[in-house]
């Protein structure tokens, strides 16, 4: 704890850091949080891309894939809301440490190969964990925010999550491309199985990780600027910690507090509100065909699990390449202009899914993917941003979570019923129209002040720009100087 300044033996003792002085670094939770990005980022990778697949090899028909992908969407997005108030109840640290465990759950999913069971039952036991498996790791998302913001600084912030996202972003690669090969070389049940061990593997990994989370209180980190006067008649007190606004402001609101917020938000009247419900739209349409890309890529294209964990990793490489592209970009362009351009590549991303004759066109489609998706994804944050009114921000990002989190959950159902009319290919056609009729929704009715007209010019990279290198700090140095 933070000590006064002067005092009784104040002489015998370093005085502590003045009101004012730069908030310290929790240099041991920051180290705990990354090596669990790295390990979490890798256990999801190395399955996930393959869930459709896995389901097809038990299987699952077109409804029960999409079913696959929708409830544990729908729970995920659920459980976020008491998993805040249970985090305030019981702590952040022991809820995120539960949350943590829930990666574990990949073990029993890779049993199911082996039971011998109906097809029926075994996608339906699939479908059960998976939720399970969602619902619990939901549990860590308020908590982890919430010590994330303890933790580190403001001004630490940005370079400590962007080299978080960095070795998240490259661990996931690893795991995306050899985790193709696995299944490729063992084949099924085995492959899958030796699968789910390694995705299990880095969860326990990622968990020993949290376990090196302090256990004591974390020091806020945010202080304010200036401190009560001090004399003779008033000594100085001890001042009171700060309380500091979320990452993911919204989390802690009731459901009831939610659909309320909701109701304010969708009035005709307010910017934010043409957001919401053109997001809740994009989203939809994004959503309808998900989890039949997988399924078309090898029942209709001819691939296997090793060129598309190669073409998972393909993306994710461009996506980190596009993140520094765009990034220069949101002052240049404006945020509005990269969300236009952004998805007018993913709704063309979506009509040639539908044309290509082959699973190797599937890496040209990739590099289309990720620079239009690291684009969008970065523009439509930083507009949200821009467009929140200035009162009650917690329920209106709320709002936002909960439209979007719904169409995300919703969207696969009705797309796992409508494949059996149209087939994947009138799947991804009906979803690229969609994208188009969305996007020309939110270019007519989401209207931003001061945004720069669109130039082609403004497209051209600096000259080297992309060519420097990205800068991780490595892992094993500490890689924040101490604060005296």
């Amino acid at each position: 704890m933070e000590q006064s300044p002067q005092g009784p033996g104040a002489g015998a003792r370093p005085a502590a850091r003045p009101a004012g002085r730069p908030a310290r670094p929790n240099r041991k939770a920051m180290h705990a949080s990354l090596w669990d990005g790295i390990w979490s980022s890798a256990s999801e990778n190395a399955m996930l891309p393959f869930i459709p697949m896995f389901a097809l090899a038990l299987g699952a028909g077109p409804a029960a894939i999409g079913l696959v992908a929708a409830f544990p969407t729908l729970l995920g997005n659920l459980f976020q809301i008491p998993a805040a108030r249970l985090a305030e109840r019981f702590g952040h640290r022991r809820l995120y440490l539960l949350g943590s465990l829930g990666r574990l759950l990949w073990l029993p999913v890779a049993l199911l190969p082996f039971l011998d069971l109906p097809a029926d039952t075994a996608v339906a036991l699939l479908i059960g964990l998976l939720s399970l498996r969602t619902a619990v790791i939901s549990l860590a998302v308020p908590a982890w925010t919430t010590l994330m913001a303890q933790a580190v600084p403001l001004r630490l912030r940005g370079r400590y999550f962007s080299n978080r996202n960095l070795y998240a972003s490259l661990s996931a690669l690893l795991a995306a491309a050899s985790g193709g090969w696995l299944v490729r070389l063992a084949g099924y049940p085995a492959g899958y199985a030796a699968l789910f061990g390694v995705a299990t593997l880095a969860g326990l990994l990622a968990v020993e990780s949290v376990t090196r989370m302090p256990v004591e209180p974390l020091e806020p980190a945010h202080r304010p600027s200036h401190a009560p006067s001090s004399g003779p008649d008033h000594p100085p007190a001890e001042a009171a910690p700060q309380p500091h606004p979320p990452l993911s402001p919204g989390l802690h609101l009731g459901f009831g507090a939610r659909l309320r917020a909701v109701t304010r938000a969708f009035r005709p009247d307010q910017p934010f509100s043409r957001y919401i419900l053109t997001s809740f739209a994009w989203t939809f349409a994004v959503n309808l065909p998900a989890p039949l890309f997988a399924v078309h890529f090898k029942q209709v294209l001819g691939g296997n699990e090793a060129i598309w964990g190669l073409t998972t990793a393909t993306n994710l490489t461009v996506t980190m390449i596009g993140q520094r592209y765009w990034g220069r970009r949101t002052v240049t362009l404006g945020d509005r202009n990269i969300v236009i351009l952004g998805g007018l590549g993913a709704s063309l991303l979506a009509l040639l899914w539908a044309v290509i004759p082959a699973p190797w066109y599937v890496f040209g489609l990739e590099l289309l993917g990720g620079m239009a998706w690291s684009g969008y994804n970065l523009a439509a944050f930083t507009l949200l941003l821009r467009v929140l009114p200035p009162h009650n921000q917690a329920g209106r990002v709320a709002a936002y979570n909960t439209a979007v989190g719904l169409a995300a959950g919703l969207a696969p159902m009705l797309g796992g019923f409508l494949v059996s009319f149209l087939g994947t290919r009138g799947m991804f056609l009906l979803s690229g129209t969609l994208r188009l009729v969305a996007l020309a929704f939110f270019a007519r009715a989401v209207q931003v002040p001061h945004t720069p007209p669109l130039r082609l010019g403004a497209l051209r990279p600096q000259r080297g720009h992309l060519s420097r290198p990205l800068r991780l700090r490595p892992l094993w140095r500490p890689w924040i100087r101490p604060v005296r």
